[in-house]
């Protein structure tokens, strides 16, 4: 009996550890997303409680532009699939900034150690037991001799209709009466799945620029 005690203490302790990790999330931004992606914004304001070793956007100085850009598409892929990517270009006497812009990527979860978005312990959790998505998008824009790199991370929450593999049916029928063979449908099933925008995982947009820092050795703005 006691044993039996002992067990069920420990499930549900190890219950109350899961629901934990599930329920804290940053808050929710609705709105950020537009008809088309992303929409335009200010940069990144960081709250004081959360440590940041590099400033986002922060300012490199390469000697070689060409090389520079190599580098970002190469780390920048080891996250991501690029969707789009346009390049720094000077187009008469006007420089126009460049930036890269990839396809969202469901979360890497403990069972796909070969995929590194998921960067902290309690992402790749969050991302075990729940349905999470990134994109990212990075802007480099121009600035004195080098450029500002602006790297965006936006992490998604899917929102289905009812949870997969329900035994719950979606639509309920009139059997009243037995001389009437309708069956009009009364209940009708919810919409696609869509995604709610969870806000920015700032430790991706750390690592990248971590990454960054360590190829290109820049000089600090």
């Amino acid at each position: 009996m006691q044993s039996s005690t002992t067990a069920m203490r420990r499930i549900s302790g190890l219950l109350f550890i899961v629901c934990l990790l599930l329920g804290c999330h940053g808050p929710l931004t609705p709105g950020y997303y537009g008809d088309d992606g992303p929409i335009e914004g200010e940069f990144l304001i960081v709250p004081e409680d959360e440590a940041i070793d590099f400033p986002n956007p922060s300012t490199f100085t390469p000697l070689n532009g060409e090389q520079f850009w190599t580098e970002l598409i190469d780390i920048t892929s080891d996250y991501f699939r690029i969707q789009r990517e346009q390049r720094v270009q000077n187009v008469g006497g006007e420089w126009l900034e460049g930036e890269i812009i990839t396809f969202p990527q469901t979360g890497a979860t403990f069972l796909e150690p070969w995929k590194w978005d998921s960067v902290t312990p309690y992402e790749r959790t969050l991302a075990t037991f729940q349905s999470i998505r990134r994109s990212a998008r990075i802007r480099v824009i121009p600035h004195g001799n080098g450029y500002l790199v602006d790297v965006q991370v936006m992490k998604d929450l899917e929102d289905v209709y009812q949870p997969e593999k329900s035994i719950t049916g979606v639509a309920s029928y009139r059997f009243g009466e037995t001389v009437s063979q309708a069956t009009d449908r009364i209940a009708q099933p919810g919409g696609p799945a869509c995604w709610i925008p969870i806000g920015r995982d700032t430790a991706l947009e750390q690592e990248i620029l971590c990454r960054l820092y360590e190829r290109m050795n820049p000089t600090p703005f």
